[in-house]
Order: C-alpha cells, then structure tokens, then sequence
C-alpha cells in the first residue's frame, strides 16, 4: 500500500484537510498526488520511476513542492543515507530535454511568448520577494492550519521524533515555508499524505481504543 492506515482508520476521520485538498483544483493538490506517487515508487526501490515523477512535479505543478521531496532523495525505505547522485543527475537531463520544451510549448500557447511558468513562480516569489504583496502571517500559522485541517492528527505526526523519511518531509516543509513571511494553507497540500503516513506509523497509546 502507499500509504500505510492504522486498523481504526482514525486518522483519516478526522482529517477535513485531505478531502479539502484533493478536492481543490490548484497545482498544490496535483503536487500531492504525484509526490504520493513517487514515494509509492521509493518504498519499492524503483528510484528512477520516483525521480521522473518528481521531475513531474516540479515542472508541471508547484515547484516548491520539491521541498518535501528532499527526505526521499537522500534516504532509502530502511532510513540509510542513500543519494543516487548519478540518477539524479540522469533524470535532471531527461526532465530538462523531454519535460521543459512541453511545459515551454503550452506556456507559449497560453501567453503567446516563450517563458516557462515554473522558473517565473520561483524567480517572482522566491529571489525578489514580492510574494509579500499577497499578504504576510505570523509563524504560527502553519499550527493553526494544522489544527484546523487535520485536528491533532498533523501536530502528533510531527512533534513524536520517528526519524523516517516521511516524518523528515513534513517537519522539512513546514519549516521551511514557516520562515517566509507569505504563507497559505495550500502550501501543505502536498505534505499531506506524508503526515497520515507519518502519524499512522508513530506509537500513540491511544490509536487502538479511538
């Protein structure tokens, strides 16, 4: 299975932010289905399947969402260090000769110039900073996003240690996009997955009797 429940299936109960998510039709949601899918690939060691899917990823949908896939580029299922630096560097030459001239061609269509959408979202947002134009909110508001979507399933995914690469991904992401001052609860979309597998994974004394 992709991702792994617990016999209850509580946390799938109490998590309004998954269905929310798949749901909505934003880059973000495709982003967690296609980071789903890698990690699917990951966990059964076809690592050149996982970084093609990502390479997907990245181009197609939400570039940041790659954030969250930096766990599974360095660590195998057992949570070895393991980075296939050759196959990466393989994918990124693939990605870069059969995916960006799509991307290119349906950009080209769309506004009628050459430009890539991807590199424009990351050069807008991330170098110049004028994300800050839509709106910035406190550190906090990732926890709130959390508690809101997911109940307690996201906080107790990610404050018991497991040191899986699902648990890395999680932590990583929110982190990360909790230190810029723009923050919107699609930016999650696509750690979802990783935080029912994380808490599913993790030993609450709890989960049995819920």
């Amino acid at each position: 299975a992709m991702l792994p429940v617990t016999k209850d299936g509580t946390q799938l109960l109490v998590t309004a932010g998954l269905l929310s998510s798949i749901a909505a039709f934003l880059p973000n949601s495709l982003a967690m289905g296609l980071l789903a899918l890698s990690v699917s690939y990951w966990r059964r060691g076809q690592r050149n399947k996982q970084l093609l899917t990502l390479a997907a990823m990245a181009i197609f949908t939400w570039p940041y969402s790659l954030v969250y896939a930096v766990p599974f580029l360095v660590l195998d299922p057992s949570g070895a260090l393991n980075v296939p630096i050759r196959r990466m560097l393989v994918a990124a030459v693939i990605a870069g000769v059969y995916l960006v001239p799509i991307t290119a061609f349906i950009d080209n269509l769309h506004y009628r110039k050459w430009t890539l959408t991807w590199w424009n979202a990351i050069r807008y947002n991330l170098f110049s900073g004028r994300d800050v134009l839509y709106g910035r909110e406190s550190w906090s508001f990732y926890v709130k996003s959390l508690l809101v979507g997911h109940n307690v399933v996201g906080l107790l995914a990610m404050t018991i240690p497991q040191w899986r690469a699902e648990w890395w991904s999680a932590v990583l992401g929110v982190v990360l996009f909790s230190s810029r001052p723009h923050k919107e609860e699609r930016f999650l979309y696509p750690v979802i997955p990783m935080l029912l597998s994380a808490y599913s994974s993790a030993k609450f004394p709890f989960k049995r009797a819920v």
